[in-house]
């Protein structure tokens, strides 16, 4: 293996440069969050949709903001999770953020329901928009 300057490394060296490399990337791409890239300004997204899944199913940050993106047909969306109580009972809810002018929400909630169903998520969906 080679360093940038051509010198010949050992397996270690050259593996933490690899995983450098990849983790700047990494954090670059934002692909640790649930927020779209920085070009969107995400203090001007509103929720738009509630997501109630049954008892016991989950989903996480990334695959949620890419179903609700795939929905939308936009990166220009985010997600957020919060918990509701029930008596004394807690029940997770996660709220779909966007534009407040995005467009066409009866489309985009009609995709959303087939992504979720295809997801094999039970669970409802609740419009927030007016």
């Amino acid at each position: 293996m080679l360093k940038p300057a051509g010198r010949p490394v050992n397996p270690p060296t050259a593996t933490l440069i690899l995983f450098e490399r990849f983790y700047r990337a990494f954090l670059v791409a934002g692909a640790h969050t649930a927020r779209p890239p920085l070009e969107y300004d995400v203090d001007k997204h509103v929720p738009l949709f509630k997501l109630r899944l049954v008892n016991g199913q989950s989903i996480g940050p990334l695959p949620l903001r890419n179903l609700w993106s795939r929905a939308c047909h936009s990166d220009n969306v985010s997600v957020s999770r919060q918990m509701e109580r029930l008596g004394t009972k807690g029940q997770t809810s996660y709220l779909l953020h966007g534009p407040a002018n995005m467009a066409d929400l009866n489309s985009v909630e009609a995709r959303l329901r087939v992504l979720v169903d295809d997801s094999k998520l039970l669970g409802s969906i609740s419009a927030l928009h007016h």
